[in-house]
Order: structure tokens, then sequence, then C-alpha cells
């Protein structure tokens, strides 16, 4: 009998659908339990079944404009926080739904010490003092899959942060940690054979 192809490569953007939400993702890589396809999508530790993604379709997602109120830099006011906050840095956060596509800013702001204290969305600051030449471009890019030994090294790097929290805090979070982590390495090695 013919095995099924996958229906997804590495590299294809999907929409993973969680419960009643959904998410725009990477396919970075694919593997078998049983006779199912499961992905490794960017942002995920756990592998998803192929009947959890389906196809992004550019022209099915119809893109909101980003633009951004204010700039890296610039001097705030909050509502129901007193002085001025400082934008010290911004995300960006991407709604995908079936009909449409939404961002949402929520920025990182400091107080005069220069410590990051407060996040707000725009409908709640309004403009104090505009920074004057800080050009700041946002243009989403695509991040590279990154390549097997790349993968190899940050497993490694995260099971010997995991074991050394471990050992310093005894928290079984950690612990659970590395085990994923060399579960990982290990189906990523056998993979590479």
């Amino acid at each position: 009998m013919a095995t099924k192809e996958p229906k997804f490569k590495p590299g294809d953007l999907v929409i993973l659908r969680l419960g009643g939400d959904k998410e725009l993702t990477k396919i970075e890589d694919i593997t078998k339990f049983g006779d199912r396809d499961y992905y490794i999508v960017e942002g995920r530790d756990i592998p998803v079944p192929e009947e959890a993604l389906e196809p992004y379709r550019e022209e099915a997602h119809h893109s909101a404009e980003l633009s951004l109120k204010f700039a890296i830099g610039d001097v705030v006011s909050v509502v129901g926080y007193p002085g001025k906050w400082k934008v010290n840095s911004f995300t960006v956060m991407t709604h995908v739904f079936s009909d449409r596509t939404e961002h949402e800013v929520l920025y990182m702001l400091e107080n005069e010490k220069g410590e990051v204290v407060l996040q707000a969305y725009e409908e709640d600051m309004e403009l104090v003092e505009q920074t004057e030449n800080i050009a700041i471009e946002f243009e989403p890019q695509d991040r590279k899959i990154p390549t097997l030994e790349e993968r190899i090294d940050g497993l490694l790097d995260d099971m010997n942060t995991y074991q050394f929290l471990y050992q310093l805090t005894k928290d079984a979070e950690y612990l659970d940690k590395y085990a994923k982590a060399k579960w990982e390495l290990g189906r990523i090695s056998r993979n590479a054979k």
C-alpha cells in the first residue's frame, strides 16, 4: 500500500487552529507517529496533527495595513497612570480570521529612570512629545528555517540551561522541559540519518 504524501512541506505558511482561535505559522519539519503526519511549526514545541492545519492563502486573508501611532522614543501620557512615559519598544500581534487579518500593537513604556515598567495599547495613549531623527522601519521578515546543526546546538543549549535551572531550583518544570528537549534532539538525530 502506498503511503500518503504529507499535505504540507517545510517552509509552508499555514493556519493553526487552536480551539476557536487561528494562528498564522510556518512548517519547520514533518514527523510520523504511526501512519499519521505531524508537523513541527514555528513557535511550538509539540508536534501538531495535520488536521489542525489549513493552508494559508494570501487572498483569503485581507491584510490590514499596519500603521504605528507612536515611535520608539516618543513621550506619551497613559490613561490611568500619572506622569510621562517614553516608548521603549513595541510588539505587533497579528490576528488571522477566516475573512481578514488584523494587527494589534502593544507598547512597552519606560519611566524617567529608563526602566520598562508599563505596557499600553494605542487607544490608552496620547502623544506628549514626538521624537526627532529616529527612523524606524517595520517590515516583517520571513524568519529563516534553522539548519539541522543550528537546531541541534539550540537543543543542547536548552538542555544545559534546563538541567542547571533544575539543579538550582529543584522545580520539576525544568526537568520536564529538559526531557522534551532531549526527546526532540533524539527525534531530529534519528531523522537526519
